[in-house]
C-alpha cells in the first residue's frame, strides 16, 4: 500500500521541527517539498529562509524573507529575519532598517530591540542602545550577557540611577562580583557618598588586591575623603 504524501502543513511541521533539532540541511528539504506544492505558503518561505541563513546561503535566504513579506507585509519575524540575514552578509544599515520595521509591527519583540541596541552600541550611539538593550534587560531578555553594555551605555548618558540599580542586581546575584563592585563604589564616589564607596572599594580590593581599576578608584576615594 503506497504512503499517503505529506501535505504542506505537514512538510512545514517536519521542517520546523528540525530546525529546532539543528538538523538544518533535512528541514531544507522538507520545506522545499513544501514550497514546491504551495509557492505561496508563507510558512513554507518563512522557515526556508531560517534554513538557508543557518546554511550560509544569505542570497537565497534574503529571497525567501522578501517572499514572506510579499505574500504578507505584516508577518511577524519576516522582517526580523531580513535584519538577522543583512547583518550577517555585514550590511547593518540595512538591518537596522529591518529591526525597527520589526518593532513597527511588534513592539514586544525582545531580539529586534536586543538587536538594534548592539548595533547603536557598535556604533556608539549610547541613548539609543541605552534606551533598546534597558528594554531587553528589564524583560530578562539576555539580560546577563547586556549588563556591561549596559552599565556602559548608562555611564555615557549620565544616568547614574540607572547605573547603580545594575549594580546592585549584580551584586544581589553575586555578592563577591567585583566589577559590580568597584563600579558601584564608583557611582557612589561620583555622588559624593564617598563612605559607601569606600566600603565597597574596599571588599572588592579584597576580594582582588591586583584590580588597578578597583585600586585607582579605591585611592581616588580616599583622597576624596580627606580633601
Amino acid at each position: 500500500m503506497s504512503k499517503k504524501p505529506q501535505s504542506v502543513d505537514e512538510l512545514c511541521t517536519q521542517g520546523e521541527r528540525l530546525l529546532d533539532l539543528g538538523r538544518n540541511a533535512q528541514a531544507l528539504r522538507a520545506l522545499e517539498k513544501a514550497a514546491t506544492l504551495d509557492p505561496h505558503s508563507t510558512t513554507a518561505h518563512f522557515y526556508l529562509a531560517l534554513a538557508k541563513m543557518r546554511l550560509d546561503r544569505l542570497d537565497e535566504a534574503e529571497w525567501h524573507a522578501r517572499k514572506v513579506l510579499r505574500l504578507n507585509p505584516r508577518e511577524g519575524n519576516a522582517h526580523l529575519n531580513l535584519g538577522v540575514i543583512f547583518h550577517k552578509k555585514g550590511n547593518d544599515r540595512l538591518a537596522a532598517v529591518h529591526y525597527k520595521r520589526e518593532l513597527a509591527l511588534r513592539p514586544e519583540s525582545m531580539e529586534a530591540h536586543y538587536n538594534l541596541g548592539l548595533i547603536s552600541f557598535s556604533r556608539n550611539r549610547w541613548s539609543a542602545a541605552r534606551r533598546h538593550l534597558e528594554i531587553c534587560w528589564r524583560k530578562r531578555h539576555q539580560a546577563d550577557k547586556l549588563e556591561n553594555d549596559l552599565a556602559w551605555c548608562a555611564q555615557k548618558v549620565g544616568d547614574l540611577d540607572l547605573e547603580a540599580e545594575i549594580y546592585r542586581k549584580a551584586l544581589a546575584k553575586d555578592p563577591n562580583d567585583t566589577w559590580a563592585l568597584n563600579n558601584a563604589g564608583a557611582v557612589c564616589m561620583d555622588r559624593e557618598q564617598y563612605r559607601k564607596a569606600r566600603a565597597l572599594l574596599e571588599r572588592a580590593a579584597a576580594l582582588d588586591p591586583h584590580d588597578r581599576r578597583v585600586r585607582r578608584n579605591l585611592k581616588r576615594t580616599l583622597t576624596l575623603m580627606q580633601s
